[in-house]
């Protein structure tokens, strides 16, 4: 499974009332999905967890390809890893 697919799986799975089925690269994160801050906390705790790294304050995400992005480089999913 892509990093996109695994995403939109840990969104539909966590959080109610969101349809998954349209998320693409280029679905804004704050204006498509409109997560609550606690939905935002919640997510990047399940999204650490399961690519095994841990957020750094200074990251920011516009996009959920942003965040596919971010997962990639920090995870090494681009390099083999996971």
């Amino acid at each position: 499974m892509d990093v996109i697919e695994e995403l939109k799986k840990i969104i539909s799975d966590s959080i109610d009332g969101i349809d998954t089925e349209n998320v693409t690269a280029e679905t804004s994160i704050k204006n498509d999905l409109c997560l609550s801050s606690l939905e935002m906390m919640m997510l990047s705790i399940i999204i650490e967890d399961r690519f095994g790294f841990e957020f750094k304050d200074s990251a920011d995400f516009d996009t959920v390809g942003d965040l596919c992005y971010y997962i990639e480089k920090e995870s090494n999913l681009s390099e083999g890893g996971k």
